[in-house]
């Protein structure tokens, strides 16, 4: 599931400033969309979802830089 969701958002144009794209921008929306369809209602509290399940996560993504 997570690859086709990944694959979705790559087509999302990244306007984001050269400097500031530590995390990859697909992989960001992934990690919020998971928290969300895992109840998560807040950004927040769907990237801290996403901290506590990083190890199963990485099975899917690379996640270079850790959750944003």
């Amino acid at each position: 599931m997570t690859e086709k969701l990944i694959h979705y958002f790559r087509q999302i144009p990244d306007y984001r400033c050269d400097r500031e794209k530590k995390h990859d921008l697909a992989e960001m929306l992934v990690c919020v969309t998971l928290g969300v369809l895992c109840g998560r209602t807040t950004i927040r509290r769907s990237l801290k979802w996403c901290r506590n399940h990083l190890e199963e996560l990485r099975k899917h993504m690379k996640l270079n830089y850790g959750i944003a």
